[in-house]
């Protein structure tokens, strides 16, 4: 929904070019012409989740007439929550589940998240942005991520040590 999402990705693709630009998103807006636009800008990846029966008009549309014209810009991932078989994730105690698979470990904190403030938050789990390192219009994306608490927070959480309750709620890193 974010008219600026194009100029972020390509600041990202200019500014890092060897990471991996993943887009989460349910499809709903996702055109042809948007997909495209943003492949041409450096998008890797395109997670498209699912959480009604049918997919969206737009979405089934937008994906098959990438695959069936432009076969190597198609790099989708798609998740269908609303399957009974997807493992589900409680997003940090906010969803309730009836059944989530357990971990002994996190990676999710090896990959940064920023909020739509700019917020390096701790995960893509802390919808509320409750843990915050950092924000980009105020610092380097570089020293947040280098930052000293940050890398502690994140070395920790790598080896399953729970330093926030969010991460001890969790279904994800349990």
């Amino acid at each position: 929904m974010d008219q600026r999402l194009p100029t972020f990705v390509k600041y990202i693709r200019d500014q890092l070019p060897f990471v991996k630009i993943n887009i989460f998103t349910n499809g709903d807006l996702l055109t042809i012409q948007k997909y495209r636009e943003l492949k041409k800008l450096g998008v890797d990846l395109f997670r498209i989740s699912q959480h009604s029966e049918e997919a969206s008009e737009t979405i089934k549309e937008t994906l098959k007439f990438i695959k069936d014209n432009y076969p190597e810009l198609y790099t989708v991932e798609c998740v269908n929550y609303y399957s009974e078989e997807t493992e589900k994730m409680n997003r940090g105690g906010l969803v309730k589940i009836s059944k989530a698979k357990k971990f002994k470990w996190c990676d999710l904190v090896n990959r940064i998240t920023i909020d739509y403030l700019g917020n390096a938050v701790l995960c893509c789990n802390d919808y509320l942005s409750s843990i915050i390192f950092g924000n980009i219009n105020e610092r380097d994306i570089y020293d947040i991520w280098n930052g000293t608490y940050y890398r502690m927070m994140r070395a920790l959480i790598s080896f399953g040590l729970w330093p926030y309750k969010i991460c001890k709620i969790c279904s994800h890193g349990l």
